[in-house]
């Protein structure tokens, strides 16, 4: 039996810090058809908009990297390291889909408005326990943590 999936991460958090995020791009896992999820199938997305799949799964729809203008940070600051981590899971009608593997990028400063561009790719991972997935748009939340020298 196949399972038809979606998965699209649309919402980004920021600390408080930086509160003004403006989606470029939406980091989009794509949409899949899932054969029986009897066991843990993958889809990553790497920050140059790469991607690679479990070979059980077939693509409808391609994945897309996270590019995301972050503002309200200190103006003309080093960004010493930048961490993202997952905050909620990808869920949708009872069902989620966990993140591994996170990445997030950015130049080395801020602009001198206090923004910045940050790209963003993961792994996205079904729970392989033969449930099916429901059709629709998985949304989650990820953190991005800057450490910045101002």
């Amino acid at each position: 039996m196949r399972f038809p999936l979606t998965l699209l991460l649309c919402l980004l958090s920021v600390p408080a810090m930086a509160d003004d995020v403006i989606v470029i791009q939406a980091l989009r896992f794509g949409s899949w058809v899932i054969p029986g999820n009897n066991s843990v199938y993958t889809v990553t997305v790497e920050t140059n908009g790469s991607y690679s799949n479990s070979p059980e799964l077939a693509m409808i729809t391609p994945p897309t990297e996270g590019i995301y203008d972050v503002g309200d940070l200190p103006p003309s600051s080093a960004i010493n390291s930048l961490d993202v981590t997952q905050n909620t899971p990808l869920e949708f009608s009872g069902k989620s889909f966990e993140m591994d593997d996170l990445e997030a990028i950015s130049i080395g400063t801020t602009d001198s408005n206090g923004r910045v561009t940050v790209t963003v790719g993961a792994t996205a991972k079904t729970t392989g326990d033969g449930g099916g997935y429901p059709s629709g748009n998985y949304t989650g939340v990820l953190d991005l943590n800057f450490d910045i020298n101002f």
